[in-house]
């Protein structure tokens, strides 16, 4: 309330009281609220109109003003003139990615044995890192060219389909190994021998040849050594068979020998009659790759004496036949050496020193004729024995 003066220059003035009111009943101005929108997040800042009396006024609100999920929200703001008129004010806030990930360039995969593959990444406006999923296999171990179809999304509904290919192929043929020469004197069985390989590892030959081997010479087994890649190699090896070692006289180191004698040609001489006086044998043994031994044994034959021309030399041989002892009885001690032989010439008993009483024992040796051959100082007689 103010109170004027009212003076009429003369000294007279009066007082009059006059109310002053000061009433704000208007409303900020409403302001037009501008939609926020981004396709990652927003921060929203508080926004100002005008008034009449307050001039700016900025807006307040309970919302939240920072927004990173997908959708649409709504801030609504108070505006106050500080005078009690107030007004609200709805502002949209908007967030909706629509950009996909960025496409990545997938190189091929290649490996000549096995791929396992890792998860690619690519990068994306809002979600920065994404790594690929997929629904194919990752781990190949075939021979082959296969596609593998990675998945980048985004979380935001945006996503993207990009393929990478996977070459598996094997180029490599196994390593060629160096086979050792098969040496023997009589037979070779041969054992298919193993390599190495970038991606199956060892490897075990094969072979269509012989693997046994008999008879004398050199020949050569080529061996198959293939991956399963369709990668392989042929390496040869020689099989040498060569006897080199002679026969004995009963044997041979290859057990496989002929015998012959140079009086008939046969390897016997079985029912075989020498001419009287003395007669070399040689035997000859010859093996499979024509190795060579000689033995030799000389027969003497003389003209057979009978009973009683023994006995005329003071010389008695009973029982004849035997069944096993054979009793010598010389009359003179001038014999020299008793020789008994089977019909080949083969001497199975010989006797030095001998005594005017002599017993030698046939009973080991099969039945048969035996020649017995006694030597004295001058003379040599022979004359048969049969062993029953």
């Amino acid at each position: 309330m103010t109170t004027p003066n009212f003076a009429d220059g003369n000294g007279n003035d009066i007082n009059v009281n006059q109310n002053v009111i000061i009433t704000d009943n208007t409303d900020p101005e409403t302001p037009t609220l501008a939609d926020l929108t981004d396709q990652c997040s927003v921060t929203a800042t508080a926004p100002t109109t005008t008034d009449n009396c307050a001039g700016t006024v900025t807006g307040t609100t309970s919302d939240p003003t920072e927004y990173t999920e997908q959708g649409t929200y709504t801030i609504t703001w108070n505006f106050a003139d500080g005078n009690g008129n107030s007004i609200n004010v709805n502002q949209n806030v908007i967030i909706n990615d629509n950009t996909n990930p960025e496409t990545p360039t997938l190189a091929n995969l290649i490996d000549q044995c096995s791929i396992t593959a890792i998860a690619s990444t690519t990068t994306d406006n809002c979600a920065g890192t994404v790594t690929g999923t997929t629904s194919d296999p990752t781990e190949y171990t075939e021979q082959g060219t296969y596609v593998i179809t990675w998945n980048f999304a985004d979380g935001n509904g945006n996503s993207i389909n990009v393929n990478q290919n996977v070459i598996i192929n094997d180029n490599t043929n196994p390593e060629a190994p160096t086979l050792a020469d098969l040496t023997d004197q009589c037979s070779v069985t041969a054992t298919a021998p193993t390599t190495t390989d970038n991606c199956a590892g060892t490897i075990t030959a094969t072979t269509s040849d012989p693997t046994e081997y008999t008879e004398q010479g050199t020949y050569t087994i080529t061996w198959n050594f293939a991956d399963g890649n369709g990668n392989s190699i042929n390496v040869n090896q020689n099989v040498i068979i060569e006897d080199i070692t002679d026969p004995t006289e009963s044997n041979d180191n290859c057990s496989d020998f002929s015998i012959a004698n140079d009086f008939n040609g046969l390897s016997t001489l079985e029912n075989t009659e020498f001419p009287i006086g003395l007669t070399t044998v040689v035997w000859t043994i010859t093996d499979i790759a024509n190795n060579e031994t000689q033995c030799s044994f000389d027969v003497q034959v003389n003209a057979f004496v009978g009973i009683e021309t023994l006995q005329q030399k003071g010389i008695s041989i009973y029982p004849n036949p035997t069944n096993g002892n054979v009793n010598f009885e010389f009359a003179n001690n001038n014999i020299q050496k008793i020789t008994i032989s089977d019909m080949t010439g083969k001497t199975i008993v010989e006797k030095d020193n001998i005594q005017q009483n002599e017993m030698i024992d046939l009973s080991s040796f099969e039945n048969g004729i035996y020649i017995i051959k006694i030597q004295t100082d001058n003379e040599i007689f022979t004359t048969k024995i049969v062993k029953e």
